[in-house]
């Protein structure tokens, strides 16, 4: 894998891979899966995606981590 960034979406959580093939993918969105269930937390909504390029902010960077606050 070449990158990963996980965003805040309105219905869960989208985790883009860079460079990764589904079976990577799956692997992942397993991993999260686990971890969330050991810790006793219920899950959002996952979505793991395969990704050319990982978004990136005005400063041209790539944050690893996106939020986005809901609009009043």
């Amino acid at each position: 894998m070449g990158g990963w960034q996980v965003e805040q979406m309105p219905a869960g959580l989208e985790v883009r891979l860079v460079g990764a093939d589904a079976t990577q993918a799956e692997r992942v969105a397993n991993s999260l899966d686990s971890m969330f269930a050991a810790e006793n937390v219920l899950a959002p909504v996952l979505n793991v995606v395969i990704v050319a390029e990982l978004a990136r902010g005005a400063s041209g960077k790539a944050p690893l981590i996106v939020a986005r606050r809901p609009t009043k």
